[in-house]
């Protein structure tokens, strides 16, 4: 028992280091402008969710982290976000990440299936293109 505490705490500090990082990317617009922005829930929600029901693993998310930091050194300093602009950052870093991880699209079904109502197919195909065009291809692998 001891051990699956002592994972679950692991796992706890990576969704709030993750949440942390991710939020600290851009500055966003704070006002939910739109009904899709409404029907967001917080970001540490959000992403404790994808993580669960999209059942990705401590290496992706590590991943995930790392081309999110590499995206925020090539972000300009006075780049701003819309409301869920930070949202999109890690669907697209985990989209990659499981990839490049995994070699399959497993987990990006399984993802396109938990953001249906917000997000499409091809919104996040474009999600991914936008990241790639900041991020290098060469930086990624």
């Amino acid at each position: 028992m001891g051990t699956l505490q002592f994972r679950q705490s692991n796992l706890d500090a990576l969704l709030t280091y993750a949440v942390s990082n991710v939020d600290s990317i851009i500055q966003c617009s704070p006002p939910k402008k739109h009904y899709q922005h409404m029907l967001l829930p917080s970001l540490q929600s959000f992403i404790t969710t994808m993580y669960s029901r999209c059942h990705l693993t401590p290496t992706v998310l590590i991943i995930a982290l790392i081309y999110l930091d590499r995206l925020k050194c090539k972000l300009p300093s006075q780049a701003r976000g819309e409301f869920d602009t930070h949202y999109k950052l890690f669907l697209a870093a985990i989209l990659l990440a499981s990839k490049y991880i995994e070699d399959h699209n497993r987990l990006t079904k399984s993802i396109c299936r938990a953001v249906a109502p917000l997000y499409g197919p091809r919104e996040l195909a474009e999600m991914e293109r936008s990241f790639l065009a900041i991020v290098s291809v060469s930086q990624i692998k």
